[in-house]
Formats: structure tokens, C-alpha cells, sequence
């Protein structure tokens, strides 16, 4: 177990230098492997692995791909891997804060936020991949796709993957911006993969200034939905969708 203020992977670092934090497996106590600290940056040369029952708890936000330009992780992983573990950010998370981020959360990984999820905020580009089967749903506050100036974000499920989502949803921004979900299902279980969204407005998109569309209007050159064998379930009382 660490406890720390505040965690910085990959600031300062030399030009082919990397910065690597792996957080993964349990004490002989049966306890998790367990890193809490009250804020975390990711830039765009670092990569965090939370991994074999490894827990990591923000107190603040988790910034993923900081102030950098396309992510430079280590091939074939994301810049922030949960595979088995789980991450918990009070403060919310952003992938791709003002450059490039990946954040992977695979079989059995969990992450829940406690403020919003913002995947590629103002001039940002960002991937987030949910692959399960999912032990548990993830969870955030508010969802936002995409929402920025001149940004591109993707949320993508698959395979059995999971997401309670029980605010406010946003895909896509002002013109030249775009948010896309994506959600491809199991052939032999399509109603596991699944975003359950929930409590008032479920999704918002964007016309060219920025301004929410009227219910039942949607927009898809700024955000999109795509789905396949899979489930998308809206249950506030109005959506703008």
C-alpha cells in the first residue's frame, strides 16, 4: 500500500525516456496491492497497469494524456490499462486533457468516477474501450464525448461490457468536433453489453454552436451511436435523442 498527494507519470522526462507504473495483485493478507493518492496525471509518454486484483484510488481527478500531443505508450497497451483491478476517482476522469489519451478497461476491470467522464475535452483526441465480460458495471456521474473545441472522442463496448451511467449524457460538440459511442455485442449474449443511462436527460447532442438540440433531435455529424447485439437503455422521463 502507497499513499501519496499526487502522482505524475511521465512529466520532464527525457526525449526517449518512458515513465511505467504497474499496480497489480494481493498481499499474502488477502488485501489488495493499493496505491491512493489525492490527484494523478498520465501524460502522453506514461502508462499506468492496474492489474490481478491491484486497486487505485484518486481522491481528486485522474488526467489521462495530459498537455502532450498523440499518446506514446507502450505498444499495444493504453496509456492507462485496468484488467482485473479496479480504479476509483472521485473527481472524475478526463482522457485526453488538451492532447492525447487511451484508457482500456478490460475483463473484469472496474473504474468508477465519482464526478464526470470527459473523453476528449477542448482540442483532444480520445479512445476509451470497455472490452468484457464485466465483473461490474462502471460507473460515472456524467458522461461527455467529444464535447470540446475541435475534439474527437470514442467510447467503445464490447464483448459483455457493462456502464451505468445515471446523469447527464453528452455526444459531440461545435462544428468541427465529433463524440461517437459504439457498442458491439457477444452474438451468443447481446444483452450483456450494454450503457444503462438514467435519471432526466439522457443523451444531448450538439448543433454547429454548441447549444443542446431540441428533444428528439438528433444531430449525427457531431455525435453518433452505433450498435450491434448489444443494448442501449434510456430511462429518465425526456431524452434529447
Amino acid at each position: 500500500k502507497v499513499d501519496s498527494d499526487a502522482g505524475a507519470i511521465d512529466f520532464n522526462l527525457d526525449e526517449d525516456a518512458r515513465g511505467r507504473v504497474e499496480v497489480r495483485g494481493m498481499t499474502p493478507g488477502g488485501s489488495p496491492s493499493e496505491w491512493k493518492l489525492d490527484a494523478l496525471d498520465v501524460g502522453p509518454r506514461g502508462s499506468l497497469s492496474v492489474e490481478s486484483g491491484g486497486r487505485v484510488e484518486v481522491a481528486g481527478p485522474l488526467r489521462i494524456g495530459r498537455e502532450g500531443a498523440d499518446p506514446d505508450c507502450f505498444t499495444g497497451r493504453a496509456c492507462v490499462d485496468i484488467l482485473d483491478g479496479q480504479v476509483q476517482a472521485t473527481g472524475g476522469v478526463v482522457v485526453g486533457d488538451g492532447g492525447g489519451g487511451e484508457l482500456l478497461i478490460g475483463p473484469d476491470g472496474v473504474l468508477a468516477a465519482g464526478g464526470e467522464l470527459a473523453i476528449a475535452p477542448d482540442h483532444a483526441t480520445a479512445l476509451v474501450r470497455i472490452d468484457g465480460p464485466s465483473r461490474d458495471e462502471s460507473v460515472f456521474t456524467d458522461l461527455a464525448v467529444g464535447t470540446g473545441e475541435e475534439a474527437y472522442g470514442v467510447l467503445y463496448l464490447s464483448s459483455g461490457a457493462a456502464l451505468d451511467q445515471p446523469g447527464r449524457s453528452r455526444l459531440g460538440g461545435p462544428e468541427g468536433s465529433r463524440g461517437s459511442l459504439s457498442l458491439i455485442g457477444d452474438p451468443d449474449d447481446p444483452e450483456a453489453t450494454r450503457v444503462h443511462a438514467f435519471e432526466g436527460d439522457a443523451f444531448d447532442s450538439f448543433v454547429g454552436d454548441g447549444s443542446a438540440a431540441p428533444p428528439g433531435e438528433f444531430v449525427p455529424f457531431t455525435g453518433s451511436i452505433d450498435l450491434e447485439r448489444a443494448r442501449l437503455e434510456l430511462s429518465g422521463p425526456s431524452h434529447g435523442l
